[in-house]
């Protein structure tokens, strides 16, 4: 056997005697551990594998060039392997059959597959074998990037034909949000470098090579709008995902929240970089004392102590983490099973909003453009029809009772801000739309309203003082014009 089998490990005492049990054919066994404080080494050196250490210093490029420098392989052949992955039988001949020719046309590196598994189910679909570097000569191959790293050959590459088998979830759930919660900062570090310094070649989306197209996309990802949503739209329905079953929608879900992580965390990184605290204010003298903690009105300036204080304020989050996981998940199924649904599609819809606390009444026809951010907070009652792209935007509670028509564009916003204050806080007044209410087209409906019943609201008028019953209201803001009559009567 010509091939020499390289494990990176950290804390991996749950996976490796299954590894080594699977990878026994090997007689050079290779393992680089970053600092495990279980049994990995322990379990190592018993299965016979030569043990190197080498500390994760955050950058997974510098970390195979380490290896490559430092450790001496027996054989030119190398099979890269995690410690949840498997090597099957079909593979095993496969590798065994490419080692052991003597021609192999100047392929010196394998991209492999990998059937991937979740709950005990192969994500077919929703994960399918992606290639990832794994099989290669030692001395042909270098690895870029910090994390999830892209191979540079020296040579030609090919692909194997058979799949590694992938327990991506051997540690559990919580493991994996803590993996990858490490790598989105790396991924956040790596877009931005790449937004900078290198461009998305257009032509090489089209590429025959799979390995090229797979860069490319990535490079053009980095770069889409509505980054999360999207890898999980393409994910969950383009690609198939929910052909998987609960263990499809919950990988997509997870993929989602990676991708949010990291557009969050590259925001963060911009904030830093604009240097918002590193902004020299110099304290203000307030009845003759330096450090005062009144705004100057004239100068519309405020020391340096309280500017910090209050724009901190202002940065913490009014959400609860249930509030933020709830969010999070509502906006990935409204960006999908909401939105692309067919336009008569009502009921569906309307069970959407149910299944995640809205109170809709019956045979209310909510339009598959209309956005509701919060929809918990959203009650609704019966015969009621909202047009198309219509926002509701609930951050406090909006009532809307029966038979109200909101006609497209609309916009009800129950939230508002504390301007009185540095920090502006978030408000969260309520909105209330009496029965047999037709609110027209570009209506704006600001926060701690109510509208009477029977009310109409003229197209582009806007509301931001309660509306009397059975009036017909236009202007900005809107006030009542003249009665309203209905079949003839006041």
């Amino acid at each position: 056997m010509k091939i020499s089998v390289l494990i990176r490990t950290l804390d991996e005492e749950r996976n490796l005697p299954s590894l080594f049990e699977n990878i026994e054919w090997c007689k050079d066994v290779v393992v680089v551990d970053s600092g495990s404080t279980d049994r990995s080494i322990e379990i190592s050196e018993a299965a016979g594998a030569r043990v190197y250490h080498k500390s994760w210093e955050g950058d997974e490029g510098a970390h195979f060039t380490w290896i490559f420098n430092n450790v001496q392989f027996e054989n030119e052949w190398v099979l890269l392997l995690d410690g949840d992955e498997r090597v099957t039988p079909e593979l095993y001949l496969e590798l065994c059959a490419i080692a052991g020719q003597e021609d192999d046309q100047g392929v010196v590196a394998y991209y492999c597959g990998r059937k991937n598994l979740l709950m005990g189910k192969w994500l077919k679909y929703s994960m399918p074998p992606t290639p990832v570097m794994r099989f290669f000569k030692k001395d042909r191959i270098r690895f870029e990037r910090t994390i999830n790293t892209t191979p540079v050959v020296d040579g030609k590459h090919g692909y194997l034909k058979n799949l590694l088998v992938h327990h991506n979830f051997s540690k559990g759930i919580s493991e994996w949000v803590d993996r990858h919660n490490r790598y989105s900062t790396h991924e956040a570090i790596e877009t931005l470098k790449d937004r900078n310094t290198n461009s998305v070649h257009w032509i090489k989306l089209f590429s025959f090579d799979r390995a090229t197209r797979g860069h490319e996309v990535k490079k053009l990802s980095y770069r889409l709008p509505f980054r999360a949503s999207c890898k999980f739209f393409y994910m969950y329905v383009i690609r198939g995902g929910l052909l998987d079953g609960r263990a499809g929608f919950i990988y997509c879900i997870l993929q989602y929240l990676y991708e949010w992580l990291i557009v969050l965390k590259i925001a963060s990184l911009k904030y830093k970089a604009n240097d918002f605290y590193g902004v020299e204010i110099e304290p203000i003298v307030v009845n003759g004392k330096a450090n005062g903690a009144s705004i100057d009105r004239q100068n519309h300036s405020v020391d340096e102590f309280v500017w910090r204080h209050e724009m901190e304020n202002r940065m913490r989050s009014p959400w609860t983490f249930k509030e933020k996981v709830l969010r999070v998940v509502w906006g990935s199924v409204e960006s999908t099973l909401f939105r692309y649904s067919f336009h008569n599609m009502y009921r569906w819809r309307n069970f959407l909003l149910r299944l995640f606390g809205a109170k809709i009444g019956k045979n209310c026809s909510i339009r598959r453009t209309v956005n509701v951010y919060i929809p918990w907070h959203l009650e609704m009652g019966d015969w009621c029809t909202i047009g198309d792209d219509v926002i509701l935007y609930p951050l406090g509670q909006i009532t809307i009772k029966d038979r109200v028509m909101i006609s497209q564009m609309a916009h009800l916003c129950a939230g508002t801000h504390d301007f009185t204050r540095m920090d502006m806080p978030l408000l969260r007044p309520p909105i209330e739309v009496g029965s047999d209410t037709w609110i027209c087209s570009d209506v704006f409906v600001g926060p701690n309203v109510k509208i009477g019943d029977g009310c109409v609201i003229g197209a582009r008028s806007s509301v931001f003082h309660d509306l009397p019953a059975w009036q017909i209201c236009v202007g900005n803001p809107a006030r009542a014009m003249k009665d309203r009559e209905y079949d003839g009567k006041r």
